[in-house]
């Protein structure tokens, strides 16, 4: 059986906020920057995975969305290699066949709304 990981995706970033991290704000409809609140392993970036399931206490769905993660960083704007596990993180994620609608409806970055992240369970795609 294949490896699979698990982040929990707490936000997404606004233009704004990409700028201030020296990131060049997403142009593509499939890209998006996300603050993941855990990851239950080291997670490779720049890999093909496929997500098996997604959601949170108010809605869950199992579907087959491809996507890579392109880029970590910490609250620094320090890159980091891969997404470390147990650390908070913002990483960049291109959905090739769209984002998916549980992701568009995430919050805002900010404090300010209740803790309620969306967990994806997902593995590498087979090459």
């Amino acid at each position: 059986m294949d490896q699979r990981y698990i982040l929990r995706i707490f936000s997404k970033l606004t233009s704004k906020e990409i700028v201030q991290l020296r990131q060049s704000p997403d142009i593509s409809p499939t890209l998006v920057w996300l603050q993941v609140d855990y990851a239950d392993q080291d997670t490779p970036l720049d890999i093909d995975y496929n997500i098996i399931s997604i959601g949170n206490s108010q809605e869950y769905f199992s579907r087959i969305v491809p996507f890579k993660i392109l880029k970590c960083l910490n609250y620094q704007a320090m890159d980091y290699p891969e997404i470390p596990r147990g650390h908070n993180s913002l990483c960049q994620f291109d959905f090739s066949t769209g984002i998916p609608p549980a992701i568009e409806q995430l919050p805002p970055y900010s404090n300010k709304h209740p803790y309620d992240p969306l967990v994806i369970q997902f593995y590498q795609a087979a090459l």
